[in-house]
């Protein structure tokens, strides 16, 4: 599959749900989501950074509940010596907000998907990987923004060998559009 309908698959994912009968699709939401890595085993990469672009939708599955799919059209991966790994994924998020039904406030995040770049990381012998994330941030009533802490970790899985994989600690800012 080439990357433009990989790119479009992702898209169409994002802007197709729509159940018969249901209610308008929730605002798009656009985030950034920068990292910097820590090393993992036999591979240092403590001066090495990442950042993605998602775009995705949340919708509501049960009470403090939501379940959100994603786009990530824009990943960029810059080693220490220099290395650079580009990307593109989706994937699926589950959200569970504090102040239960109304969606907004604290919550805490847990999401996976695949992830295509253009070449392996260092350490790792997979150009397919998945990228998971566990978040903990917030949700502004008032303003259409949210603001996390996130950690990541970058994997092939074990479906290759080596499989020293990418964790870092980072950053994530959203708008709902």
């Amino acid at each position: 599959m080439s990357r433009r309908r990989a790119f479009a698959a992702c898209l169409a994912l994002c802007l197709v749900w729509l159940p018969a009968g249901a209610e308008p699709l929730p605002p798009m939401r656009v985030q950034v989501v920068t990292a910097s890595a820590w090393p993992s085993i036999d591979v240092d990469r403590t001066r090495d950074l990442f950042t993605h672009v998602d775009l995705g939708l949340e919708l509501p599955l049960y009470r403090a509940l939501t379940m959100g799919v994603r786009a990530t059209p824009a990943f960029f991966y810059r080693a220490g010596n220099g290395h650079q790994v580009f990307g593109i994924g989706f994937g699926l998020d589950t959200s569970l907000y504090f102040r239960g039904s109304i969606h907004t406030g604290p919550y805490v995040a847990l999401g996976s998907g695949p992830l295509w770049t253009h070449s392996n990381f260092a350490g790792n012998a997979s150009r397919l990987n998945l990228l998971s994330r566990l978040s903990v941030g917030g949700k502004f009533t008032r303003y259409p923004f949210r603001l996390a802490a996130t950690l990541e970790h970058i994997s092939n899985g074990d479906t290759a060998k080596p499989n020293h994989g990418v964790n870092g600690l980072g950053v994530v800012l959203g708008l709902e559009l």
